[in-house]
């Protein structure tokens, strides 16, 4: 079935599943989900220069929807 990406087919369903990988833990299973740091406030997770961070490693093909990130100011 081939799908046209116009919107008027935006409600037609997709087969699939649809994962949260959060450093905030809010969706299981729990091994999707980053790990927090403590209670530290936002509950981030700090990557310092040239560390790499694995958020999440999942099977198979998927789509990025959203990606928040914020730095810090000097």
């Amino acid at each position: 079935m081939q799908i046209s990406r116009g919107l008027t087919n935006l409600i037609v369903p997709i087969e699939g599943k649809m994962r949260q990988v959060s450093s905030q833990g809010r969706q299981e299973p729990p091994e999707l989900m980053a790990k927090a740091i403590g209670d530290a406030p936002g509950k981030s997770v700090q990557i310092g220069p040239g560390e790499t961070y694995t958020v999440a490693e999942i099977e198979g093909a998927g789509t990025i929807l959203r990606i928040w990130m914020t730095t810090m100011q000097p």
